[in-house]
């Protein structure tokens, strides 16, 4: 775990751009870090980038449970860390990327929702499951 006060002299992206991470900018700008915008590849507001803009002082910061490996693939740079909760103060640590060991959530680890098959997958069996605790013969 690293303490964000840590980060307080590097160049740091959020990822992707969305409520929680709008969220953190709030609070790291609130409390004197250099924030230079979001990596986003499906946005396309003046603070996003989709490019690998990055040098060897950039940190990434990324929030986003269900895409996370997608986006760390993307992004080009070994200074990739996460968020597992969302803040609303200064106080909280970041895992660097390599060391995550993944977003505690209902989904399994080796299902993504990449498409629209997948979800409805993920949801129909999560259904039926549902179901048949509920009805039980």
């Amino acid at each position: 775990m690293t303490d964000i006060k840590t980060l307080k002299n590097h160049s740091i992206y959020l990822a992707p751009k969305n409520d929680k991470t709008i969220l953190l900018q709030n609070v790291l700008l609130e409390n004197g870090f250099k924030v230079l915008g979001f990596i986003d590849n499906f946005k396309s507001d003046s603070d996003v980038y989709k490019e690998n803009i990055f040098n060897d002082n950039n940190i990434v910061i990324l929030y986003s449970p269900n895409y996370y490996k997608e986006i760390i693939e993307t992004i080009n740079t070994k200074q990739i860390y996460l968020l597992e909760e969302p803040v609303s103060d200064i106080d909280f640590n970041l895992t660097l990327a390599k060391d995550f060991q993944g977003y505690k959530q209902i989904i399994k680890p080796e299902k993504s929702f990449n498409s629209y098959e997948v979800q409805k997958e993920f949801w129909e069996d999560h259904l039926k499951d549902s179901y048949k605790k509920r009805h039980k013969p």
